[in-house]
């Protein structure tokens, strides 16, 4: 699912009409849900909201072949500046972490992960870093396999 950046500050109705809360959206915030256009939000190329593709958008990997570029996008996704709010890149990046973590195991041509998906996933609580550091972690292990 994509991201949805807003690029100037809109009424949050005139984004979202069901809205429960009359507030504002601020410039460059941030969300999953596609805005209704037309009521004071316009799509391209008026530019009021920019969808961001983001690694989760991916198709998930079904061979050991696909699991590094897709670690490696992840990983460079990670280290852009595409997202600017550090809390969403730590929850994509988290999402298909999982993905991949689930995807690997139903891969026939995988041999077992040589660390517990669980331990990885507890990195969640120790910030951005430590979830790229399992990026990397499953990277080099996709790697070695395709050797």
């Amino acid at each position: 699912m994509p991201l949805y950046q807003f690029k100037r500050r809109i009424r949050e109705e005139e984004a979202y009409p069901d809205a429960s809360d009359p507030g504002w959206i601020e410039k460059d915030e941030i969300r999953e849900e596609k805005p209704e256009y037309g009521r004071g939000v316009f799509p391209p190329p008026a530019q009021d909201v920019v969808e961001l593709r983001v690694p989760t958008d991916e198709p998930i990997p079904t061979v050991l072949a696909g699991t590094a570029p897709a670690c490696k996008a992840l990983r460079d996704f990670a280290r852009s500046d595409r997202v600017r709010d550090p809390e969403w890149v730590k929850i994509v990046v988290r999402r298909r972490l999982d993905q991949l973590l689930d995807a690997v195991p139903m891969m026939a041509d995988a041999r077992p992960l040589p660390f517990d998906k669980a331990k990885v996933r507890e990195t969640e609580a120790d910030g951005l870093p430590a979830l790229v550091n399992s990026v990397l972690v499953l990277l080099e292990w996709a790697d070695g396999q395709a050797e």
